[in-house]
């Protein structure tokens, strides 16, 4: 080959590994934007666990009170749930997150926001925050279950009712009763089979 061919080439292979280091670049610069900054939850503050394993995440700094009481009211829902199924404690298969507690809610309750159909699932009713039928319904809830395992609470609802135990009757009813569990997914017939 001759040096001339070389020098080509050997330019096309610097020109094509510096496009790469500049693409590399741009997506490490994309990532920590889209990521917040780069910031990884510390153990202590954004993510821990419970005595016995369950996952907690929260984009506040996580009372050490809560963690041991989230244990509590699973096993209490454990001995309820005990005398009508065979359960066995799933500590590491439910993970809890902690929200915020809204302005426009009771002291223990978050926001929940979402779009339906208009005039369905309570869009303008009493319990619609904005009022309207409009497709956009937004509701204040002490405790949230979301398919296939987690729980969303706030602090004041772990610490002040049972809302960790009652959301996860959904959780258990999701793995070992789906009949009973669609009950409980929308509340009807009193919401709470087991409880």
């Amino acid at each position: 080959m001759p040096v001339d061919a070389k020098h080509r080439h050997l330019m096309k292979i610097e020109a094509f590994i510096g496009w790469g280091v500049i693409v590399v670049i741009a997506l490490l610069i994309w990532l920590q934007a889209a990521c917040g900054g780069g910031q990884i939850p510390t153990p202590s503050h954004k993510a821990a666990s419970t005595p016995n394993g369950i996952a907690v995440v929260s984009q506040q700094p996580i009372p050490a009170d809560v963690l041991p009481e989230i244990d509590k009211q699973y096993q209490d829902l454990l001995d309820i749930a005990s005398s009508q199924y065979e359960v066995y404690p799933a500590y590491s298969n439910i993970k809890v997150q902690i929200l915020p507690v809204s302005p426009l809610c009771d002291n223990i309750s978050f926001l929940i926001t979402q779009s339906v159909a208009p005039g369905t699932n309570y869009d303008g009713s009493v319990f619609d925050k904005d009022g309207q039928v409009n497709g956009q319904v937004s509701i204040c809830a002490a405790g949230r279950f979301l398919e296939p395992e987690t729980v969303q609470v706030t602090v004041e609802g772990i610490r002040t009712a049972p809302v960790v135990r009652y959301e996860l009757e959904h959780w258990l009813l999701y793995r070992v009763d789906r009949q009973r569990y669609l009950q409980t997914a929308y509340h009807y017939d009193a919401g709470h089979p087991i409880l």
